[in-house]
């Protein structure tokens, strides 16, 4: 599995962007989910504030978004 990240200013610019692979095979969710941790730890290790997370897969936006866990 592969995925890429992508940081941009307030402009929508490129400051830096990142691509990473996995062994294994996943559905595209799970794909995206494990995208999301790996962006999440990049960005926080980058220490980088006021992030917005912009993704293609509205079911794990809608879980990340979640206020009630089951």
């Amino acid at each position: 599995m592969g995925f890429g990240m992508v940081l941009r200013d307030s402009n929508g610019l490129h400051i830096i962007g990142r691509t990473m692979t996995m062994s294994g095979v996943y559905v595209a969710e799970e794909c995206e989910a494990i995208g999301l941790f790996k962006a999440l730890s990049w960005i926080k290790k980058l220490d980088f504030r006021n992030d917005l997370i912009k993704m293609d897969v509205k079911v794990v936006m809608n879980a990340f978004n979640a206020t009630d866990v089951w």
